[in-house]
């Protein structure tokens, strides 16, 4: 598929299959600014693990002429190392903001979690500037974006604070920024029932 070729997983096989642990909660797996929620899910019981992202040396990667044809992007790296995460712990939901929530939804649709609820900043998906700036990935946008990507995700994406320019079939899209309280509530209700 062309998305997951765009996002450097095209030879990889997708390990939906794989049963999820047997735990009374979830993990639940932070990216971005997301301290103001993260202390409500620890309250809650949940355990916490914030997504270790690999270093990113910008400057050396602007010295390597075409350095994007057989490396991964920043913005790509942040996906695959929100895929890792999603693989080490099966069962997640993910809780991600800025950057790091529009990768959680292409890596959501390489590693479906439980649930991702994502605050994605009022990014605009008809701007090519957005995507530039945010979600550089060479090919992206002509393998279907995160329009394919909340297709792929079978319904476990919440976007939020989308702005009124935010445009993703297949993902619940909430215009206005989601409060902690409302975060978890979506993490409790996820947590209740079995996602396949």
């Amino acid at each position: 598929m062309a998305l997951r070729h765009a996002l450097a997983f095209s030879g990889d096989a997708a390990q939906q299959g794989k049963p999820a642990p047997t735990r009374r909660r979830p993990v639940v797996l932070v990216a971005g600014e997301t301290s103001r929620i993260e202390s409500s899910l620890r309250a809650a019981g949940y355990t916490v693990r914030p997504i270790r992202f690999a270093p990113f040396d910008e400057a050396a990667a602007a010295k390597v002429e075409h350095f994007e044809t057989y490396n991964r992007t920043a913005a790509s790296q942040r996906v695959a190392d929100i895929v890792a995460a999603l693989r080490a712990e099966p069962g997640a939901i993910l809780v991600a903001a800025g950057d790091e929530a529009l990768a959680g939804a292409l890596a959501s649709a390489i590693e479906p979690p439980r649930l991702a609820v994502l605050d994605v900043g009022g990014f605009n998906t008809r701007r090519d500037e957005d995507f530039l700036a945010h979600l550089y990935i060479p090919g992206l946008r002509r393998a279907g974006d995160l329009q394919t990507a909340s297709e792929m995700a079978a319904n476990r994406l919440v976007i939020h604070n989308a702005g009124p320019r935010f445009a993703a079939t297949g993902a619940r899209v909430e215009r206005a920024a989601l409060t902690p309280a409302e975060i978890l509530a979506l993490v409790r209700q996820s947590s209740a029932g079995p996602r396949r």
